[in-house]
């Protein structure tokens, strides 16, 4: 209760600091609740090392290497994509990153500030819908009618293997367009064979003329929808004072992470489908065990969509009740006194089979003279 109250305490006096210098306006209690929640899980864990370790040495040994991991593996300095193999075409945050509370106070609230400011928050709907039209419009659904193309120049022999793998990613991404358009391709199963796709190919490529008209329509309602939040918001400020207002409660930083538009290459292969690289905060996770990748405005727990915010405080207080837990049970003092147990044992063994074999060779020696 102490540590809790001290960490309470601090945080509050580092927001009350800080959001004033950085013209953060908006978030004062969650910034605060985040940097708690985060204080008071990392007050846990010292406690579980104190209670470990005798050594004031030791202690300050392992600092560095409890601490290091976390800034590294926070998302800020190396991007998680780069620890997911480029083949995998599901980019989640690795398993091993979500032990770190950093890494989902710092997703909690980079993805709060661009989406819940006073400047976005009116916008933020009709301006998912818009980007993510306009990124299938200007590059997935371009990227599919090249593929349909390039597959009927693979008919060569020693291509066969290639053009597999074409049709069967195809097929993946074509129904992937079924489930988010509602609009069936008819194409079936068998289609996507080497000795059948030339007969509809065709059809295939008509039917992304259909989605690309459905875009269409979604990019021209959503930019209707998000003129007139615009619209809305001028009324109010007025022209230069909406400029003024779209200064204060934004961010070009925050919205370059959370956009990524600046991406060479917006829409990536892998043997089993397409990838987008582009508007991760827009983009819905598709595991049902709240699983996502970085950045991801929602988290899907089953078949309903919870906040990021939301989900990431959730899932610090939970590491602070495992650590609360390991520190009441005295589980990594446990451990540790099991390991060293059983490198005894492995010692103890060891030498005892040393000694044996030392013998043995001696036996061997003076019969042989």
């Amino acid at each position: 209760l102490y540590l809790a109250m001290v960490a309470a305490l601090q945080s509050l006096l580092y927001t009350a600091v800080a959001l004033p210098l950085v013209q953060v306006t908006g978030l004062f209690a969650k910034m605060w609740a985040m940097l708690f929640a985060c204080a008071f899980s990392s007050s846990l864990l010292g406690l579980n090392i104190s209670a470990s370790f005798r050594s004031a040495v030791t202690i300050y040994i392992l600092i560095p290497l409890l601490l290091i991991p976390q800034m590294l593996l926070c998302g800020v300095v190396i991007p998680y994509d780069d620890l997911i193999a480029p083949s995998s075409i599901r980019r989640e945050v690795p398993a091993y990153a979500n032990l770190l509370p950093p890494r989902w106070a710092y997703e909690a609230l980079v993805v709060e500030q661009y989406s819940q400011n006073d400047y976005m928050r009116p916008l933020i709907q009709d301006d998912a819908r818009l980007r993510l039209a306009e990124h299938d419009l200007d590059f997935y659904l371009p990227e599919l009618q090249s593929r349909i193309q390039s597959i009927a120049l693979l008919n060569a022999p020693e291509k066969a293997e290639e053009q597999t793998v074409q049709l069967r990613l195809l097929q993946h991404e074509l129904a992937r367009l079924e489930k988010k358009t509602g609009v069936a391709s008819g194409l079936r199963e068998a289609d996507f064979q080497p000795a059948a796709f030339p007969a509809v190919a065709g059809r295939a490529a008509r039917y992304i003329a259909d989605c690309r008209r459905i875009s269409f329509e979604q990019r021209r309602a959503a930019a209707t929808g998000k003129r007139e939040a615009l619209n809305a918001l001028e009324a109010i400020h007025g022209k230069e004072g909406l400029e003024r207002f779209r200064k204060q409660h934004t961010n070009r930083s925050i919205q370059d992470q959370v956009l990524n538009l600046r991406d060479m290459e917006p829409v990536r292969a892998t043997k089993d489908g397409l990838y987008s690289t582009t508007l991760p905060v827009y983009r819905i996770p598709e595991s049902p065990w709240g699983a996502a990748h970085f950045l991801a405005g929602f988290k899907r727990v089953g078949s309903r969509l919870i906040p990021t915010w939301n989900f990431n405080l959730a899932a610090i207080f939970l590491l602070s009740v495992l650590l609360y837990a390991a520190l009441c049970f005295r589980l990594l003092p446990w451990l540790l006194a099991s390991g060293r147990r059983a490198g005894d044992g492995f010692s103890t063994g060891g030498k005892k089979f040393s000694t044996v074999w030392k013998n043995r060779a001696g036996i061997f020696h003076r019969w042989k003279k």
